[in-house]
């Protein structure tokens, strides 16, 4: 049962009815891309994602759809933690999830973590909650990443895809 707000957003609250399993994480420990590694500020572990005015995608999770359920559908759960200097509102990022067929998105879903009330100068858990949509076919893929709309530096860690499917 999907519950749709009054907005027209998709809300997961039947929570107690699927089984989750992790299908992705960056957690940044070892990462081959050193320039955008931070050994100095870090949410767990010892190492975190850099991002500033050049830098406006993490690396992404992909998953194709055979390797998140064998259902219609699932519930994708997604967390990451956010650390900026500034105000959120003055530096704007966006968790996106989208499913791909061929290489052309088909449902499109982003989360600006600016609207919500994030303190600066600490780390802050934004979840993000997506319903895979009737896919074209069991091989096209979900693609989970964060897109820095802002100029000032900001830093991501842990950033961890779940998957929730429906118990029998």
């Amino acid at each position: 049962r999907v519950l749709f707000r009054s907005d027209g957003k998709e809300e997961f609250k039947n929570e107690a009815e699927y089984s989750m399993k992790n299908i992705g994480l960056l957690d940044f420990e070892n990462s081959k891309d050193k320039a955008h590694i931070c050994d100095t500020l870090f949410h767990s572990g010892h190492s975190s994602f850099i991002m500033d005015s050049l830098t406006e995608y993490t690396p992404a999770i992909i998953k194709k759809y055979t390797e998140i359920t064998s259902g219609d559908y699932a519930w994708i759960r997604i967390t990451v933690y956010v650390y900026s200097l500034d105000s959120f509102k003055q530096n704007p990022a966006s968790i996106i999830a989208t499913f791909e067929h061929k290489g052309y998105s088909y449902k499109y879903g982003g989360y600006d973590i600016e609207k919500l009330n994030l303190e600066p100068n600490k780390w802050n858990k934004v979840t993000f909650d997506y319903l895979t949509p009737e896919v074209r076919r069991p091989s096209d893929i979900l693609k989970v990443y964060v897109w820095h709309r802002g100029k000032k530096t900001l830093y991501i860690d842990d950033l961890r895809v779940d998957a929730y499917e429906q118990k029998k």
